[in-house]
Order: C-alpha cells, then structure tokens, then sequence
C-alpha cells in the first residue's frame, strides 16, 4: 500500500514478466474494490492485454500499447491479470489501483506517449 501526496491511499504493482506470459496481479474477496484503474505499459514493442472480471460477472478485456498508459473506474472488481504480447525483452510497467466511491460502472481514458 502506498500513499498520494494528499493521504488518500492506493495499491501499486510493478509489471514485469517475459513475452507471452500471463501473470494474475489483483484479487479481492466480494464485495469487491470500487477504483480507479490506471496500467502504464512502459515496454518497447511488448502489447499488454489486461483482463477485469468484477463479481458480477462482467469480464473486460483491453490492450495497452507500448509506450502507453490506460485508465478506468470500475466497481466490485475480482481480479486484475495481465498478458503481455510475443516481443522481444521484458514486458515492463504499473499497474496501480486507486480506491473510490460513486464513480460509474465503467469508464475509460487511452493516453499515448510519445
């Protein structure tokens, strides 16, 4: 657990796992986390597919290119997994959670670096 400059905290994990590999990041028991999702892809030519499934059943899936960060508001989220893309190197990056109240059902951003 980490904490914002003005005390709200949030959840961070570091990505790194070898091209074409699939690793489980998040879990949490029902009722499930309401947050803001943010996934930086900070790879060179790997592609990130993330996979939400929420306890109600909904299943998202998204891919964040190289370079690139997304982010999303998404309630009673279950689990966080991420598959990076074949490519050279490692599959690099964040994966951070910010907990919240009262935000829709779903919700997205795309951001391109470049």
């Amino acid at each position: 657990m980490a904490f914002n400059p003005d005390g709200n905290s949030f959840i961070s994990y570091p990505i790194s796992q070898g091209p074409g590999v699939s690793k489980g990041y998040y879990s949490s028991q029902i009722p499930g986390l309401t947050a803001l999702v943010l996934v930086e892809n900070d790879s060179a030519d790997i592609t990130l597919t993330v996979q939400v499934l929420t306890y109600f059943g909904d299943n998202f899936s998204f891919e964040v290119l190289p370079g690139s960060t997304y982010s999303f508001n998404i309630n009673s989220i279950q689990l966080i997994g991420i598959l990076s893309s074949s490519g050279t190197g490692i599959a690099t990056g964040t994966l951070a959670l910010f907990p919240s109240f009262g935000f829709p059902l779903f919700s997205n951003s795309r951001t391109v670096q470049g």
